[in-house]
């Protein structure tokens, strides 16, 4: 079973449970195909409750269990549909504290495929996420609010959100839509803040000039420009330039929607971390049991009936069927993962050297924005390339060194044509208009600025380092290729 979706999110501390199942109740029941009405999911958040529906598109089953310590419950629900060849299971927690504390849901969607060739081609975000959000309100993430709006800062906020985006404050990521040299946002605000609900907050710049202030407080990790910036709670920042993936509306939505929803599906919030279906129903069944024993114990020996005395056993029994389960998998678990370390352990002792593993260390290659695929591999290989050429013959030819330096560029080979990067960037800065050349460069990957001076910055997000070239460029050839050689040195890794 393979997990394609997960959300965990506030809800609103004064929203109720009853409301909650209400909303979860209309999207069951207004679900395309769905054979289960309204009135038949009455309890739906109560212990033990189980629908069980079989129509011409599949079986559609439903079972809650509800598991209540000292001051927490825990409400399961898994909701499946049983398809030839590919089922779909919703598993649904919401935990509830006290009264003033926001409730909590998990969202989680597995897909089961029997049948190859039957799998999702594109996992859609349920829509009950979005649903709870609005009809009960979200509850803060931190210092963030979760809703299905867009965050929209004033401008003296800047310290606060460079502390939260520097610092990944949030348990959710955070989707930062910068503005362009005209002002403006290259994706509607609004439409994505309610396709990403629950999944991260999108903020939204206030104008051209908060950029300029957000760059000195983060060091130059803000997105700017028309950019859009991610920032994941591990500390991960992805910068994505829309014309990239088109300048329609959706392909940009949906092309952040997709990067987020791969990041977060292994990431385990603290607050329902490893809390399933599963694990609240054998939490539930413990306790009937240790309630069950303590009853019994406290009764005499004659006064022990046989009934209570083989539901006892019964449960013993399921109790140790579950163990035996667990204890299956986690063994499987352990065995593919004992054969994936010995590959890891023979690769690592293939390439490294094992004389003193206490002196050897991993080459660590931190989170880097890339031009293209494979950018910072190509960089180590010209590095590798340019130690060879500087080394004498006489110092290279015939020696190990030689042998590691080889077998390093031969492993990781780069397939760049570097002649049509080269074309496109000449062909931008060729270009009649200033916004022409903009929208061509971002293509690339490069954004463009106005200084103070009236001439233009051209950079690549995330770093420190630009080139310049007059606001005349278009003017003259050797103007181009001057401009097209400071690029080059100033950003590019090319031969």
């Amino acid at each position: 079973m393979k997990k394609v979706y997960s959300a965990v999110f506030p809800i609103d501390s004064n929203s109720s449970i009853e409301g909650i199942e209400k909303t979860i109740k209309l999207w069951i029941s207004e679900s395309e195909y769905n054979p289960i009405d309204y009135d038949e999911l009455e309890g739906l958040l109560s212990d033990n409750y189980m629908l069980r529906k079989e129509t011409k598109h599949g079986m559609y089953e439903i079972n809650s269990v509800v598991y209540k310590m000292s001051n927490e419950i825990f409400y399961g629900m898994l909701y499946k549909i049983i398809k030839e060849g590919n089922d779909i299971i919703t598993e649904m927690i919401v935990k509830e504290k006290e009264a003033d504390e926001p409730k909590y849901v998990a969202v989680r969607v597995y897909e089961q495929v029997s049948v190859v060739g039957n799998g999702l081609k594109y996992v859609k975000k349920p829509k009950i996420v979005t649903k709870l959000i609005e009809e009960n309100g979200g509850d803060f993430d931190e210092n963030m609010l979760v809703k299905h709006t867009p965050h929209i800062p004033q401008s003296d906020d800047v310290v606060f959100i460079s502390d939260i985006l520097y610092h990944h404050r949030t348990k959710l990521p955070i989707i930062y839509l910068s503005r362009d040299e005209n002002n403006e946002l290259q994706v509607e605000a609004h439409a994505l803040a309610r396709v990403m609900a629950g999944m991260a907050h999108v903020i939204v710049e206030p104008d051209k000039k908060f950029s300029y202030v957000l760059r000195e407080y983060m060091d130059g990790k803000n997105a700017y420009n028309g950019a859009i910036g991610i920032y994941f709670p591990n500390g991960r920042i992805q910068i994505l330039l829309p014309e990239r993936y088109g300048i329609e509306r959706m392909p940009v939505i949906n092309t952040i929607y997709n990067q987020v929803r791969s990041a977060m599906l292994n990431y385990n919030s603290e607050v329902l971390k490893d809390i399933d279906f599963t694990r609240i129903k054998r939490m539930k069944d413990k306790q009937k049991f240790e309630e069950m024993t303590r009853k019994i114990n406290e009764k005499h020996e004659s006064e022990r009936t046989n009934k209570e005395l083989q539901e006892l056993l019964n449960m013993a029994f399921e109790e140790l069927s579950a163990k035996e389960n667990e204890l299956r998998e986690a063994y499987d678990k352990i065995k593919k993962q004992n054969i994936e370390l010995s590959n890891l352990k023979a690769l690592y002792e293939t390439t490294i050297s094992t004389s003193d593993l206490r002196n050897s260390g991993n080459f660590v290659i931190p989170s880097l924005i890339e031009l293209y695929p494979g950018e910072i591999k190509h960089l180590i290989n010209t590095a590798l390339e340019e130690y060879k050429k500087h080394r004498s013959p006489a110092n290279m030819n015939n020696t190990r060194v030689e042998e590691i330096v080889n077998k390093l560029i031969e492993s990781n080979p780069v397939e760049v044509d570097f002649k049509e990067i080269h074309s496109k960037i000449k062909k931008a800065l060729s270009s009649d208009s200033i916004d022409e050349m903009r929208r061509l460069l971002a293509r690339v990957g490069i954004i463009v600025e106005k200084t103070e001076g009236g001439h233009y910055k051209l950079m690549i997000p995330g770093y420190k380092a630009y080139s310049t070239i007059a606001s005349t460029i278009g003017d003259k050839r050797r103007g181009r290729n001057n401009a097209f050689t400071n690029l080059k040195w100033k950003l590019l890794i090319m031969d």
